[in-house]
């Protein structure tokens, strides 16, 4: 008899899984992915930028380093800068995700501002040949 009831139970709840009720996000994604895309291409520009100037920098300052906690190669110069963009990619992704479309917006324009100022700072490195 237990055997027909946990049977019987397992047939019910089967039959009614498919009637549970969808969770919706909380914005779909199809209106975070166009926002995104262009979050995405400014924060790649803006590190390329950086990443060009500063080896622009370094190949023409023989004397010039930077400060880089992972070491002073170009590979720790690549992680480090490629990190940034990955963090603050996943960072803006997930405020628009969220709805925070503000946040999102300033968190780029953030970046990009930072980015942009390395690189003058690198280009002028460049130029001038000495810190």
């Amino acid at each position: 008899m237990l055997s027909l009831l946990l049977a019987s139970s397992l047939w019910v709840a089967a039959s009614e899984a498919g009637a549970r009720e969808q969770v919706q996000p909380v914005v779909p994604v199809e209106r975070v992915a166009d926002k995104f895309a262009s979050d995405l291409t400014w924060l790649v520009a803006s590190h390329a930028a950086d990443l060009g100037s500063t080896a622009w920098a370094l190949r023409r300052c023989n004397v010039c380093a930077e400060g880089n906690p992972l070491g002073p190669d170009a590979e720790s110069r690549l992680a480090l800068k490629l990190a940034g963009v990955s963090a603050t990619g996943l960072a803006i992704w997930k405020l628009r995700r969220a709805g925070h479309n503000r946040g999102a917006t300033v968190l780029r324009w953030s970046a990009v501002a930072v980015n942009a100022a390395l690189a003058v700072h690198n280009s002028r490195i460049a130029i001038r040949k000495h810190p």
